[in-house]
């Protein structure tokens, strides 16, 4: 359980740096924001593994990090 929680942690740290290069560079390209993305993704999951040590372990802290961060991308457009 503290592997996982490690692992959402730094997770979230993850997509709020992806959100704040995101936000500050809205001209970008969409094919450089999804390269960017996919790296972000990729850092995420070998921090994960390197953590977890399985690849089950990987996929449930991806997608539970993925909701949580997508549900606050939506309570944070619907306040501003």
């Amino acid at each position: 359980m503290r592997r996982m929680m490690l692992a959402l942690l730094i997770h979230e740290m993850i997509w709020l740096s992806y959100a704040v290069v995101m936000f500050a560079s809205p001209e970008e390209r969409t094919a450089a924001k999804l390269f960017l993305l996919l790296i972000f993704v990729y850092l995420a999951a070998v921090i994960s593994f390197v953590i977890g040590k399985s690849k089950r372990f990987v996929l449930i802290s991806l997608g539970i990090s993925g909701f949580c961060f997508s549900l606050f991308l939506l309570l944070a457009c619907l306040i501003v």
